[in-house]
């Protein structure tokens, strides 16, 4: 289990330098307002921040497999329990999103996991699960983090540039 929560923390460091590169506030392992004082109070792996998106609540899972289906149900899981709280003083986050690390990087680093983020893109929008996929991948010069891929509303960190230089 602590192998797992230090794999899974490395790999939330790597999205977290990301947005940081890029201008946006993080924010990690917060407590919501509600829970300060509780012996084991929730605990939201990663929120985002930038002034044109506005805050984003991270949930990063690490599994060995790919066959951890369950990892993406306890993030939901989780997510669910978060959504009504307020964070950093009064703020109430409007987007969530799951993040899926495995033993090579991120479910969603390269086109050989490209069915299972089709999937996963789908499922989680469904209205009554409502979460984005974070899609991170740390060898592109561009798009390194892209969260709701493939629709009008995708943040995409860096964004692509025609004038890019690699």
């Amino acid at each position: 289990m602590i192998e797992r929560e230090e794999k899974e923390d490395k790999y939330l460091d790597k999205i977290q330098k990301v947005f940081n590169d890029y201008g946006w506030d993080t924010y990690k392992k917060v407590n919501p307002e509600e829970c300060k004082g509780w012996d084991k109070p929730f605990e939201v792996d990663l929120i985002v921040h930038h002034k044109d998106y506005g805050y984003i609540g991270i949930e990063g899972k690490h599994t060995r497999t790919l066959g951890q289906g369950s990892k993406v149900a306890q993030a939901i899981t989780q997510i669910n329990r978060y959504r009504k709280l307020t964070y950093l003083g009064n703020v109430i986050i409007r987007k969530w999103a799951i993040a899926v690390g495995t033993e090579k990087n991120s479910v969603c680093d390269d086109n050989r996991n490209e069915h299972i983020k089709i999937f996963l893109r789908g499922f989680l929008r469904h209205k009554d699960i409502n979460i984005s996929l974070l899609e991170f991948n740390e060898f592109r010069s561009w798009n390194k983090i892209v969260i709701d891929a493939m629709t009008p509303k995708a943040i995409k960190i860096p964004p692509y540039s025609n004038t890019r230089e690699d």
